[in-house]
């Protein structure tokens, strides 16, 4: 009952097998299943009001699960994460997520960096693959996202793997996009 009242204020959460199941049907609808499916519901909040809420805390996820199924592409992401650590501003004024695991059965390395007055910055590394996105100079926290995203492999046929595609395909790859609003 402390804690629903908030005289206990939690500073380190673990939080055990968590799964989501995402399915993007054939109308191009986005469903889901989580494991926490009775949440309470209403609007979302605020991000700054995230970032103060997660200053000097520490949550720390593990053996969780997410997958993604596109039944329109038939496109399937399956994601492992033994350990995912979201650490609250700790005095940089960045609020920090480092994670590892598999995506698609191939090791997967996660690591991203926000704050309220400061861009989003996001790595997954994956076999030969790296795809990254850095927040627009002068963009804040996560409620304006621009900039650019870059994909670089270092082997082309162990990034169709990833993507359980056939590797038909050799070589090198980099490619990069702007996101804008």
């Amino acid at each position: 009952a402390d804690l629903w009242q908030g005289k206990v204020d939690p500073a380190n959460i673990v939080i055990t097998g968590a799964t989501a199941s995402l399915v993007r049907d054939a109308e191009g609808n986005l469903v889901g299943k989580t494991s926490a499916q009775g949440a309470a519901k209403g609007a979302a909040p605020d991000p700054d009001a995230i970032f103060a809420a997660l200053a000097g805390k520490t949550i720390r996820l593990v053996d969780t699960r997410v997958s993604l199924m596109d039944q329109v592409s038939n496109f399937a992401f399956d994601v492992q994460l033994a350990t995912l650590d979201l650490q609250g501003d700790g005095g940089d004024g960045l609020t920090s997520l480092k994670g590892a695991g598999t995506v698609n059965g191939q090791p997967l390395d996660l690591s991203a960096a926000a704050g309220p007055d400061a861009p989003l910055t996001l790595t997954a590394t994956s076999a030969a693959t790296a795809l990254s996105f850095t927040g627009a100079e002068g963009s804040k926290g996560l409620s304006a996202l621009s900039g650019q995203i870059a994909l670089q492999s270092s082997d082309i046929s162990q990034t169709l793997k990833v993507l359980q595609l056939e590797p038909v395909l050799g070589g090198t790859a980099n490619a990069h996009a702007i996101l804008g609003q």
